[in-house]
């Protein structure tokens, strides 16, 4: 794993995987079939897989992850993501988000995100049919949104969308650990 590239949106976006929507600080992808450019990494960003069908296996800095249907996998910057394998009916939708944009869309309850995803180490997490309902729901506006490019609120109600749905992932976040008690208290 000596010959690592490092990942980040331009390579991304290079790669002509047909983004449905990208902006510097974040692509999303609907119906993604495989994004091979992630392969043997280190990605610069935070990235979201949200598997509707089949299965995956991922290693992340060497430890093996399974994502199964119904499962979000979240990567944070700087790990290595390699051996990405699918099983033939893998269905995902993919975000790639920069830190900024993320702490700019989850305010206080980053938290939330850190806890997770530093201090317990966790990668997978359980999503209900309510977040895909969310999902498919802001994947119609973004599109009606992104034909009306000359409004003068134009990135404001994209980015609105995607607040949206970051904290619905951190609400998922925490279904899945139990408790509200990874709020901040401060």
């Amino acid at each position: 794993m000596e010959n690592l590239q490092r990942i980040n949106f331009e390579t991304v976006l290079s790669e002509q995987i047909g983004a449905d929507y990208y902006e510097n600080d974040i692509i999303m992808l609907k119906d993604a079939a495989e994004i091979p450019v992630l392969l043997d990494a280190h990605l610069e960003g935070n990235l979201i897989v949200l598997c509707e069908n089949g299965n995956a296996t991922v290693y992340v800095n060497g430890e093996e992850r399974q994502i199964h249907e119904n499962q979000i996998f979240i990567s944070r910057p700087n790990v290595v993501l390699s051996d990405f394998e699918t099983s033939d009916d893998f269905k995902f939708s993919v975000i790639l988000i920069s830190d900024r944009l993320l702490a700019s869309s989850l305010k206080d309850n980053i938290t939330i995100w850190s806890n997770a995803l530093y201090v317990q180490n966790a990668n997978v997490f359980d999503f209900e049919s309510r977040l895909f309902e969310i999902k498919t729901a802001s994947e119609k506006l973004i599109q009606f949104i992104l034909c009306d490019r000359d409004s003068p609120f134009y990135k404001e109600k994209l980015f609105s969308m995607l607040n949206t749905f970051m904290l619905q992932i951190c609400e998922q976040i925490l279904r899945n650990n139990g408790s509200r008690n990874m709020l901040s208290t401060t």
